[in-house]
């Protein structure tokens, strides 16, 4: 009955978990800032379960510990195993007893298994119902530690604990996976559906709404150091198309944004405005700043090479706004950006131009 009332209350505390996972992978933070509040959520629930245990010796406890400890190392990475067996581990040590080191050490392990499956199948689209019970029977390779026991709590946990330990492990792990697995699939089905809403089809760089959103985003983190937007144009466009063809046009905007990304940082954003007008959002730029990567941007740009036209030359004009740390709205930004732009179209194109914002504008 023991066990049975253990193994209820592990399952409640493991659907808070996934509650918990849902949660905080549907955010928009820094994939090792999941990881590590996932991990040390799943940490806390370990260390939940270790205070609902079947102690089958002086000392010794039984628990569904080492599959949260697990799942943290298959679905969170090093990160979240490691923060995950922060809480774990200085959980059991406080509990103490004869036993503690040994389940410090099959903690260790279990997290080490968990390791061992998330580079694998677990990273698949879509997991096979029947991987969850074999990881299940994997992370039961942990109980090894049993055998480091003195004689009597051994044998006593051979006998009662290891083979009711097993099973749970078993039933724990194909629950567990379900639901974990039932959370990916509906927070990559919701960036994906956030995905095909912010971004345009045709070159995958951010569309107007993307741009948006990541532009609140900016004025929200409050840098000091303000932004700065750069709005490009490709220079004689519409004649690339009338000879060459659309699609040989389609190729040149797909392959400016990739050109466009490898001159950028990596929490810079490239949005396509509309036919051959794209905007780049520079987080915590100042005006040095945002020169510098308006000209990396025209250079990458100038040495985009189509296989099909190899005699077709690319350029852009780049016109650049920067501001402080009060972000102006959206439109007025570009707008200034946009005249910046067509100043660099009148004094010959394929060159940068900038432009103060009013009473907005960052000093060098």
């Amino acid at each position: 009955m023991e066990v049975f009332i253990s193994f209820m209350n592990g399952l409640g505390i493991m659907a808070l978990a996934t509650g918990s996972y849902a949660l905080v992978q549907r955010r928009r933070w820094p994939r090792y800032i999941r990881h590590l509040l996932l991990g040390l959520v799943f940490g806390i629930g370990a260390a939940f379960v270790m205070f609902n245990t079947v102690e089958v010796a002086p000392g010794v406890i039984v628990d569904s510990r080492n599959l949260f400890v697990a799942f943290s190392g298959a679905f969170l990475g090093p990160i979240g195993a490691a923060a995950s067996l922060l809480v774990a581990c200085g959980t059991r040590l406080m509990i103490g007893g004869s036993g503690a080191m040994i389940g410090v050490g099959s903690m260790v392990i279990a997290a080490f298994i968990g390791l061992l499956w998330n580079p694998s199948s677990l990273k698949a689209v879509a997991l096979k119902w029947w991987r969850f019970p074999v990881m299940g029977l994997s992370i039961s390779l942990a109980l090894v530690v049993v055998f480091l026991l003195p004689a009597a709590q051994r044998n006593a946990a051979l006998e009662l604990a290891v083979p009711a330990q097993v099973l749970f492990n078993v039933i724990g792990a194909l629950i567990f996976g379900a639901m974990i697995e039932r959370e990916r699939s509906l927070t990559r089905e919701q960036r994906d559906l956030l995905r095909e809403v912010l971004t345009d089809p045709l070159t995958g760089a951010l569309n107007r709404r993307g741009l948006v959103t990541r532009y609140r985003e900016a004025a929200a983190l409050n840098d000091d150091r303000g932004a700065a937007i750069l709005v490009l144009d490709l220079d004689h466009f519409k004649a690339v198309n009338d000879r060459h063809g659309h699609d040989v046009g389609d190729k040149i905007l797909k392959a400016v944004v990739e050109q466009t990304r490898l001159a950028l940082r990596s929490k810079d954003s490239v949005a396509r405005l509309g036919g051959e007008e794209f905007a780049v959002l520079l987080p915590g730029a100042t005006r040095i700043d945002a020169l510098r990567v308006a000209e990396r941007v025209r250079m990458r740009i100038g040495e985009i090479v189509l296989v099909d036209c190899p005699e077709l030359v690319v350029t852009a004009s780049v016109g650049v706004v920067t501001f402080g740390q009060v972000f102006p709205e959206l439109e007025p930004a570009i707008a200034i950006a946009d005249s910046a732009l067509y100043t660099a179209k009148d004094r010959g194109r394929n060159r940068v131009e900038f432009a103060d914002f009013p009473f907005l504008a960052d000093g060098i």
